[in-house]
């Protein structure tokens, strides 16, 4: 996707988005998951991404990129849409 397209989609979504700080220890938990599966690179943002999504009780994460997930969440449902 073009960098301009999805910059609008994703400013496009802040009318119906609740943002959150994430707090130090789900940074944490996500760089030590992130270690232990052997996610390297940007791929501590994909184990930050299901770090939240665990702790707020998530049964599925919906991406564009599911091979993105497949180390950092394999315990959560990834789907595309």
């Amino acid at each position: 996707m073009p960098v301009a397209a999805a910059a609008e989609l994703t400013l496009g979504l802040k009318s119906s988005l609740t943002l959150e700080p994430l707090p130090l220890a789900d940074y944490e938990k996500a760089i030590g998951e992130a270690q232990r599966r052997g996610v390297m690179g940007g791929g501590i943002y994909d184990s930050l991404h299901a770090t939240f999504a665990r702790r707020k009780g998530a049964k599925r994460i919906i991406t564009r990129n599911p091979s993105h997930f497949a180390h950092a969440a394999p315990d959560i449902e990834i789907l595309t849409p």
